[in-house]
């Protein structure tokens, strides 16, 4: 099985989401794929979102924030400037790796390397992600269709929380979502985190 690892770059969450699909086609031939990027301002919806997650989409339009429902796992979330998502589309049939043991081994390595930049999170399994004091930085959402995964993780890097403040995130008040710039007072940037985080994924994957 071949995995490559591919560079930090910005892209839309749409032009991200078709990248995904072709590269399920290479994973069932046994080329895998991760990739890093920074979106542009846009709220997905997970399959167990509901009205209330999205309470005023008039004003969220007004805004220019894009609103995309996704075959993703998890509730409503926001993605935009200062906030890293990484996305590994894997085999995990090939790999044999349940996907409770995915959950677990990216988060672990995504914490693993936070703290080689000396930030310190605690893993929360119930709802998926890495926490500061209680503050979700990191958030989780996949889906997995004939043993490929796609979609991933977030890491909220140095973002404001202007989007989050418009929904529910994660099924969350949004007093509940923070970064780790806000929480910490890192100058981490986005570049040198997905650095860190593809580094201690190739240790795993």
């Amino acid at each position: 099985m071949k995995t490559i690892f591919h560079n930090f770059q910005q892209k839309s969450w749409i032009d991200s989401y078709y990248l995904q699909l072709q590269a399920t086609e290479d994973a069932r031939r046994n080329v895998e794929h991760v990739f890093f990027f920074e979106h542009k301002n846009v709220i997905t919806l997970g399959t167990s979102s509901t009205k209330s997650d999205i309470p005023n989409t008039a004003n969220i339009r007004r805004k220019n924030i894009s609103i995309f429902k996704t075959n993703r796992g998890g509730e409503a979330t926001w993605h935009g400037a200062g906030q890293l998502v990484f996305y590994p589309v894997l085999n995990i049939k090939k790999r044999r790796i349940k996907a409770t043991e995915l959950v677990k081994i990216v988060l672990q390595a995504t914490q693993d390397a936070l703290l080689k930049k000396q930030i310190e999170t605690s893993i929360n399994l119930k709802k998926p992600g890495l926490y500061i004091q209680n503050k979700k930085i990191v958030s989780f959402g996949m889906t997995i269709q004939k043993g490929i995964t796609m979609h991933g993780v977030s890491v909220n890097v140095n973002n404001n929380n202007k989007g989050f403040a418009e929904i529910k995130p994660c099924g969350m008040p949004p007093n509940t979502v923070s970064s780790i710039k806000a929480e910490t007072g890192s100058n981490e940037s986005i570049e040198s985190i997905a650095q860190e985080v593809k580094l201690h994924l190739k240790k795993i994957l």
